[in-house]
């Protein structure tokens, strides 16, 4: 069922404008330093690619800081799908541009498409572990969003039958619960020693 969906969407790209299909294509193949070029040159002309009906690194909608604009500009969808450069990166598994998108451009791990998908979904459904890893542990992902079919990160794992990255989740899962119990019970004693 979402392979088909997954399939449908990353072989679409906009035929109006060569410029989003440009990165695009910069992402799959994994060119760092060209789609760097791309959004540096984005910032600094602050300029405006038309997507069918709406914009592209749209300048109007940017507050004053050209970091702000930026941040606004690399949450724009790339397809008619919603992918968004973050979502595409996690897809065919590009590390580099993930890691230079969310440490260097601060890019929204947890936007979501039309679907509903966050870039941990993208990354599950393109299967690249090392990305998986790197949003579980470096990132403030959140597993608890759900996608239009109401189904979790965790739950679509089940259902691609995928027990490395369900393992990876529950890791994950528990991990975070001990920490919430750990200061959970660490502040309960403060507040008795308060007390």
């Amino acid at each position: 069922m979402y392979q088909k969906i997954i399939e449908k969407q990353s072989a679409v790209g906009l035929k109006d404008d060569i410029r989003p299909q440009r990165l695009w294509k910069l992402i799959v193949a994994g060119n760092l330093e060209n789609a760097k070029l791309i959004f540096e040159k984005v910032l600094r002309k602050n300029s405006e690619i038309s997507l069918q009906s709406g914009e592209f690194f749209d300048s109007s909608t940017s507050s004053n800081s050209s970091q702000d604009q930026m941040n606004t500009s690399i949450e724009k969808p790339l397809n008619k799908f919603g992918w968004t450069a973050l979502h595409a990166a996690c897809f065919y598994g590009q590390i580099a541009i993930v890691q230079y998108l969310v440490e260097q451009l601060n890019a929204d791990v947890n936007n979501t498409n039309q679907n509903g998908w966050n870039s941990l979904i993208f990354a599950i459904f393109g299967g690249h572990l090392d990305v998986i890893d790197y949003l579980l542990y470096e990132t403030p992902i959140r597993l608890d969003l759900l996608d239009k079919q109401n189904m979790d990160a965790l739950t679509i794992s089940k259902e691609i039958d995928d027990q490395e990255v369900v393992d990876l989740i529950q890791e994950k899962l528990e991990r975070s619960c001990d920490s919430y119990h750990n200061l959970s019970y660490e502040s309960l004693l403060k507040s008795l020693e308060e007390y």
